[in-house]
């Protein structure tokens, strides 16, 4: 990034932070987290910071402009001798839409609402359905780029170590579901993991095959549904392949952040470095509709959206956002919505004229 871009983008996010508060964001409870920052032009990561109140965090933030700022999802106090002790973390479950399968394919909204579809079926199905969470314990935020983060402050759940926490993301990603699959026990499980495995298997494949179908029926009450398929797959010339079920059915978490008790993560309402999309709050009334996830829409600083600047492609561009495409040839000048500027110039297809 030339330095007349950097400039220009660093400016626009001192803006953008002039207008930003965490004083009323309680759930952060800033006095007790780790922050850590990166800037522009400057490697490494500036960490190990502790913030007496959310006016001292805005005045650092203010004062360097940070390119990305996280916060721990562990919460310390602060001893005598200024060593901070660990109280527990709050559990986090980080999903990224270029991971998921086909996800790096996708042109880019179509790749962020694959990842928000995944975090909803999450949140309803598993946290809130199954597990019972508050949902005042819950809190749902777009990462600014590709994922999104669920955090959960529930009392029950801060206090899990690592251990406890890989079981919790073993059974998210659908793990012993595999190991059921090919060695099928007597009885099943009842949890919301295997229910939608047994949905798949009766609406995808065994409805699918009328004599299959007129057995299973006669004998679905003295025999699960993966026995039977085990059972019959050579009769009915079913080829079921655990991998393929489990790859459908399981929720695609990074698994690595939700075992770790000590993991910085994106602090709610800070700017991407990669995007200049904040990290946005979303309601979960929102999750509960129909509604897709616009990060064009959703996350942008709105003062961004009715200022125009000028910007030049350092490559061709061909770029579908919000059903429109844009497309620029390499050294081609245009005047541009701010957000969108940004979006380019922080993904290193543009620089400020």
């Amino acid at each position: 990034m030339d330095d007349k871009t950097l400039s220009f983008v660093k400016e626009k996010f001192l803006d953008y932070y002039k207008n930003v508060s965490w004083e009323h964001e309680n759930y952060l409870e800033i006095n007790k987290r780790e922050f850590a920052f990166t800037y522009f032009n400057k490697p490494g990561m500036d960490r190990g910071l502790y913030f007496e109140t959310p006016e001292k965090l805005k005045e650092h933030i203010l004062s360097t402009v940070p390119s990305n700022a996280y916060y721990s999802s562990s919460y310390y106090s602060i001893n005598i001798s200024n060593k901070p002790k660990f109280e527990g973390a709050d559990l986090i479950f980080d999903i990224d839409s270029d991971h998921l399968p086909s996800g790096d394919s996708m042109e880019y909204n179509e790749m962020i609402n694959h990842g928000y579809q995944e975090i909803k079926k999450l949140a309803m199905e598993i946290l809130l359905n199954e597990f019972a969470i508050n949902e005042k314990n819950i809190m749902i935020t777009f990462s600014g780029k590709r994922g999104f983060h669920i955090h959960i402050n529930d009392p029950i759940y801060i206090p899990l170590l690592s251990k406890e926490r890989k079981a919790l993301s073993s059974y998210v990603s659908a793990t012993s579901l595999y190991f059921m699959l090919k060695n099928p026990p007597p009885k099943l499980p009842s949890n919301a993991i295997t229910k939608m495995a047994i949905d798949y298997i009766e609406n995808e494949v065994i409805s699918k095959n009328k004599e299959m179908k007129k057995n299973y029926d006669k004998n679905k009450k003295n025999e699960n549904v993966f026995l039977f398929i085990q059972k019959n797959k050579s009769k009915y010339n079913v080829n079921i392949d655990p991998k393929e079920i489990t790859n459908k059915i399981a929720i695609h978490i990074d698994a690595p952040v939700t075992g770790d008790i000590r993991r910085l993560i994106r602090l709610p309402l800070s700017l991407h470095q990669k995007s200049g999309f904040f990290v946005q709050k979303i309601p979960l009334d929102f999750i509960k509709s129909n509604d897709a996830f616009n990060p064009f829409k959703e996350a942008t600083f709105k003062k961004w959206n009715d200022e125009y600047v000028k910007i030049k492609a350092t490559k061709d561009i061909n770029l579908k956002i919000s059903d429109k495409k844009y497309e620029f040839k390499k050294e081609e000048v245009k005047s541009l919505p701010c957000t969108l500027a940004i979006f380019l110039i922080t993904n290193e297809m543009a620089c400020i004229v």
